[in-house]
């Protein structure tokens, strides 16, 4: 969920405005709407899991990992 926050000076100037006012508190939805605040659902999935799309990096370390042990055996071997 994505939400847009509003700078540190504008909640300030609101602050400050309200507290001149004399006015009971206004409800939440209020202030978001006054500070331009809200929150946005992200776009729906396409239903396949992330899991399947690995990135190339994994894939470049697993073949490599692969190659490593399919040539171990014939690693020569340094007996001293």
């Amino acid at each position: 969920m994505n939400a847009t926050h509003p700078t540190k000076e504008q909640v300030r100037a609101y602050l400050d405005q309200r507290g001149r006012a004399h006015l009971p508190p206004p409800s939440p939805d209020e202030i978001r709407r006054r500070l331009d605040w809200r929150c946005e659902r992200p776009a729906p999935s396409s239903g396949l899991p992330a899991a399947i799309f690995l990135p190339p990096t994994l894939i470049h370390l697993g073949a490599l990992m692969v190659l490593a042990w399919i040539c171990l055996p014939f690693m020569p071997i340094d007996r001293r």
